[in-house]
């Protein structure tokens, strides 16, 4: 399952997504897990092997931190499926590019996948409609998963020119001092988080500036 995540019920997989916005977080994700969440078939236990696939959960079933992004709002959500998408089908996302992939065809995706698997018919079927299913419910923004981006500001700082040693004191010049930051943004989709990051950062950097002048 860790090669080309499938299940064969992939009409469980919307409603599978939507429990987890509903429940705390499990300290881990087992076949009763499912069962107690009303996944009682036993087809249904090919969904623990999605969540793996998908980077959801590890090998021992212990939810990632990315189980969080599937509880947060719709973009985010829809965003963390794209990325995860990624991890689990790297070939697709390395030959097409992301604004073909909401077009490709099940038949498009079987003649590229088909050669590079093993497997029958039937499991061949079985990927590529759980592609699609996850493809509706994702978004792809381009590129693999990011860093967090990273602002830079350049502030100038009025700074009085350094007198010489056996001299007086200098006249009035001054010289301007640039002063390069590097701010680390976390990836979301709240903007308050934005506006409290750069209201605090004028806050500062207007005492900084006044101590300069």
């Amino acid at each position: 399952m860790a090669d080309w995540p499938n299940v064969g019920v992939t009409g469980r997989i919307e409603p599978l997504i939507a429990h987890i916005r509903k429940v705390n977080v499990p300290p881990k994700v087992t076949t009763q897990w499912l069962e107690a969440a009303g996944f009682k078939s036993k087809n249904d236990r090919a969904l623990l092997g999605l969540l793996k696939g998908l980077g959801y959960i590890d090998s021992n079933g212990v939810p990632t931190d990315k189980w969080a992004e599937l509880r947060g709002s719709d973009d985010a959500r829809k965003a963390s499926i794209g990325r995860q998408m990624r991890v689990a089908y790297p070939q697709v996302f390395a030959n097409y590019p992301d604004e073909t992939i909401p077009g490709l065809t099940k038949d498009e995706l079987k003649t590229f996948i088909g050669p590079k698997v093993t497997f029958g018919a039937e499991t061949l079927s079985n990927v590529v409609d759980t592609f699609v299913v996850l493809r509706g419910l994702a978004t792809f923004t381009g590129g693999a998963p990011a860093a967090a981006p990273t602002a830079t500001v350049t502030v100038s700082v009025p700074q009085a020119a350094p007198a010489a040693p056996s001299a007086p004191a200098a006249g009035p010049g001054a010289v301007n001092i640039a002063i390069n930051l590097s701010l680390e943004l976390p990836i979301t989709t709240d903007a308050d988080v934005y506006d409290k990051l750069f209201e605090a950062m004028a806050k500062h950097l207007g005492t900084l500036i006044g101590r300069g002048s």
